[in-house]
């Protein structure tokens, strides 16, 4: 039974992570969307981090956010979905180019229950959300 997951049109397709430690307002944009989910398979969310400054930044955190696809498929039963922090001890550091953009992978899965009728899942579409924080690297 496949079932399918990705950014909804109804949501803003990218989102903003904010660089803290500079004056202003510095932000970066963050976006991603996957397809084809199928229950108990772990998937990879790429997620493309752009950033518009004239400087590289260091990412710190990334934040994957899902709404419920309807209100018998909520996400908060139905799908895992990962993110990413550089003070985890396994943390790969991702530095973004000026002017430039990367990927930086998050597990995403969607939850096997055998004993629970999914069956308002099937074909269903969540809307992701993302945010971040970032650091202006320094030389």
């Amino acid at each position: 039974m496949a079932h399918t997951t990705q950014e909804s049109d109804r949501a803003e397709p990218t989102q903003a992570g904010v660089v803290v430690g500079e004056p202003g307002r510095h932000t970066f944009a963050i976006r991603g969307n996957i397809a084809d989910l199928v229950p108990g398979r772990r998937n990879i969310l790429n997620v493309r981090v752009s950033n518009p400054s004239n400087w590289p930044i260091v990412l710190r955190t990334i934040i994957v956010a899902a709404d419920n696809a309807n209100r018998r498929c909520r996400a908060g039963e139905n799908l895992l979905v990962g993110g990413y922090h550089h003070r985890r001890p396994w943390a790969q550091r991702y530095i973004v180019p000026a002017n430039g953009r990367l990927i930086v992978p998050v597990h995403i899965r969607l939850i096997d229950a055998p004993r629970r009728n999914q069956n308002a899942c099937k074909n269903a579409e969540f809307s992701l959300h993302y945010s971040g924080t970032a650091g202006r690297m320094r030389k």
